[in-house]
């Protein structure tokens, strides 16, 4: 008795989820929702990459600084404890 109790209830209940679902996003289309959310999400990923290449930089000019300075030590230990 209870399946079919649930079976009413989500009769009812997928379709009027549907239709909601499917205003909502008839809402976000007709707003330009899609256009702002794309264009903000164009933005993060631009300033991601400015920052990766800028983390990027500094990371080679540390490792050329490094080459550089053992490459003059006659141990070539690094300069750590030495």
């Amino acid at each position: 008795m209870s399946s079919s109790k649930f079976a009413t209830v989500m009769l009812q209940f997928v379709p009027a989820s549907f239709v909601v679902g499917a205003g909502m996003e008839l809402f976000m289309l007709n707003t330009g929702f899609y256009d702002v959310a794309l264009r903000k999400e164009a933005e993060r990923r631009a300033e991601a990459e400015e920052e990766y290449q800028a983390r990027r930089a500094r990371i080679e000019a540390r490792r050329r600084a490094r080459l550089s300075n053992n490459g003059s030590s006659p141990s070539g230990g690094g300069g750590r404890g030495e």
